[in-house]
């Protein structure tokens, strides 16, 4: 394991500690794709927002504000790398298959620190 997959599993560690429930519902969302933790950090960290998205999309948007509390909150103190996973493996494929109304609807959800990494790669919504 490399020093950069130690510690994207350390973040996902993190995730995992502060919510215990939606671990098992990623872990759940990874396993009916034919897919597991082992495949990768980046793979569970999409897996967490596929479900986010979700949330958002049914205007469930305690339950996603809670998955993005929770990452906003590794990147009050976060360096560059965990920027780069929190960035790459969370936020660019938070509202991918979204259609304008429900991004329309979500974005006032998300809060500013995944917003600014949204915008920086997708553009504003």
């Amino acid at each position: 394991m490399t020093s950069d997959e130690r510690h994207e599993a350390k973040i996902v560690d993190r995730i995992r500690a502060a919510l215990p429930q939606t671990a098992l519902e990623v872990d759940a969302w990874l396993s009916a794709r034919g897919m597991s933790i082992e495949d990768g950090e980046y793979m569970w960290m999409d897996g967490l927002s596929n479900l986010t998205m979700e949330a958002l999309r049914l205007g469930e948007y305690d339950r996603a504000t809670t998955h993005m509390r929770c990452l906003c909150a590794l990147l009050e103190s976060a360096d560059e790398a965990t920027i780069r996973f929190i960035d790459v493996g969370y936020v660019e494929g938070l509202m991918w298959d979204m259609d304008d109304k429900q991004k329309k609807r979500a974005w006032p959800h998300i809060p500013g620190p995944l917003r600014e990494l949204y915008v920086d790669f997708w553009g504003q919504p």
